[in-house]
């Protein structure tokens, strides 16, 4: 019971209110749809104004209306519940709003546990609240107190007891849980993602695979242009645009693609310096002075980058003369 029914309330302090129209205050509270909290010697009304501490032990969920009295549901915190169940505070006390001229109550405003309530409650303002706690332990399942691990005829102290050991359980798994969670998320933190990042190991086996890779592309390259310069080192040889004494000249010559690319360009504009003797298989004559070379084949080879004098070609000819089989 919140408030008592009638037409002649009396406080211990002489003033006299009426609950007329208990109704109307039922229809406010579930109008504004806000729980009504319950303090402790009314903590709400004196100490919440100056900014003191006013925390509720609990809160009326919903009103209505017995008989011209005013009755609340109450949904008590864990100390609210545990003062009630130990009988620190026997009394429900409300504080309310009323017209000043009628003494009519018009609005519930806070409730409070107290020992010496301001309005003269029937004893059952205090009884009500330890019977309707028996009625609740009596009428729990015996399974849910095989559960808590207490026996079917507990008292209200044990069965609170047993689930506030319950909770405070539950809240240090909780705790453990969220410590364990946060050494994982740590441990995950400190390994990279494999989007980003491979192990050391394995990246290093990737490139040495991709430096085989490109030393045998470039083998095989170097190998194929290795052929390709003998290719033209024999081709003009046959066209008897170079003498063969010459030819490791042109083969470091043609070790690169511009010496060979040069050579192409000398092979092209030089005269034949080997031609045919004409001689048709018999020994070709060799002058007493041996083989000069003529102008247009010196400046030829000066012009394709060859540096060799005019005395050195000279013996060189002459020994190609003397070498050629003839033709």
């Amino acid at each position: 019971m919140l408030l008592p029914a009638g037409a002649d309330i009396k406080a211990l302090d002489g003033r006299v209110f009426k609950n007329t129209n208990p109704q109307a205050v039922v229809d406010k509270f579930r109008t504004e749809g806000l729980d009504i909290p319950i303090d402790i010697n009314h903590a709400e009304e004196k100490k919440a104004p100056k900014g003191e501490p006013a925390p509720a032990v609990g809160w009326i969920k919903d009103m209505e209306v017995r008989e011209g009295a005013i009755w609340a549901r109450v949904e008590w915190t864990d100390t609210g519940a545990k003062m009630v169940a130990s009988k620190d505070y026997r009394y429900l006390s409300p504080s309310f709003w009323n017209d000043k001229k009628s003494g009519v109550v018009t609005d519930i405003s806070s409730a409070a546990l107290v020992n010496k309530p301001a309005l003269v409650m029937p004893s059952l303002a205090h009884s009500q609240l330890d019977s309707e706690i028996n009625e609740r332990t009596s009428t729990m399942d015996p399974k849910l107190l095989a559960l808590l691990g207490l026996a079917a005829d507990a008292t209200p102290e044990q069965i609170f007891a047993a689930v506030q050991a319950m909770k405070d359980g539950a809240a240090k798994s909780s705790k453990e849980l969220d410590a364990a969670r946060g050494e994982v998320a740590a441990t995950r933190s400190q390994q990279p993602s494999l989007e980003k990042f491979v192990p050391r190991a394995d990246f290093e086996k990737v490139v040495a695979r991709a430096e085989t890779a490109e030393r045998l592309v470039a083998d095989e390259k170097a190998s194929q242009f290795k052929k390709e310069a003998d290719a033209e080192i024999d081709a003009a040889l046959k066209a008897g645009k170079i003498a063969p004494i010459s030819k490791d000249f042109y083969v470091a010559t043609c070790a690169t693609e511009a010496g060979l690319k040069l050579f192409r360009d000398f092979v092209k504009a030089a005269p034949v310096v080997a031609p045919d003797s004409g001689l048709d298989g018999k020994p070709t004559p060799i002058p007493a002075g041996g083989v000069s070379p003529t102008d247009e084949q010196l400046s030829s080879l000066r012009a394709g980058g060859c540096a060799i004098s005019a005395e050195d070609l000279k013996k060189q000819l002459t020994e190609m003369a003397a070498e050629r089989p003839a033709a």
